[in-house]
């Protein structure tokens, strides 16, 4: 009877604390190109970043159900705070000036297999990069270094 009440309390917290979650606000609906007009980044390579990048690295971030959980939801907005740190797309207008550095960091994370996380891609399958995806993503990196003729 004791361990039930136990049981039965420790549920309730569960429960509460589901409920309660976080004060994140639930971002952006699912759009194909969130990015769509957006500087430098050519309409092929959108659908790559949308599924694979966009949810860390843009202010567009679609915030998952297990965001809500406690614990889990610092330790996924501590990676999406990181995240825009080193990459924000969603600061590539026409009068930001991406760097040769940013292109090639983002070919090398990319192409090395360390974007997106594992941690990412376990939870989000669709976010994994076929060759054909990193490819695509370092050539144009490497187009954008080139000067303009």
């Amino acid at each position: 009877m004791k361990a039930m009440r136990i049981f039965l309390g420790m549920s309730a917290l569960l429960v509460v604390a589901f409920v309660w979650g976080t004060s994140m606000t639930v971002a952006a609906p699912r759009a194909s190109h969130r990015l769509a007009g957006t500087h430098s980044i050519p309409p092929h390579i959108l659908p790559i970043l949308d599924r694979a990048c966009l949810d860390c690295h843009s202010a567009q971030t679609r915030w998952p159900w297990y965001n809500r959980l406690p614990l889990v939801s610092q330790a996924v907005q501590r990676d999406v705070k990181e995240g825009r740190e080193h990459v924000d797309f969603s600061s590539w207008t026409p009068l930001h000036r991406v760097t040769a550095n940013e292109l090639q960091d983002i070919c090398d994370a990319v192409s090395g297999g360390e974007m997106p996380p594992l941690s990412y891609r376990l939870v989000h399958p669709e976010a994994r990069l076929s060759e054909r995806d990193k490819t695509a993503v370092c050539e144009w990196a490497i187009q954008l270094q080139r000067p303009a003729e």
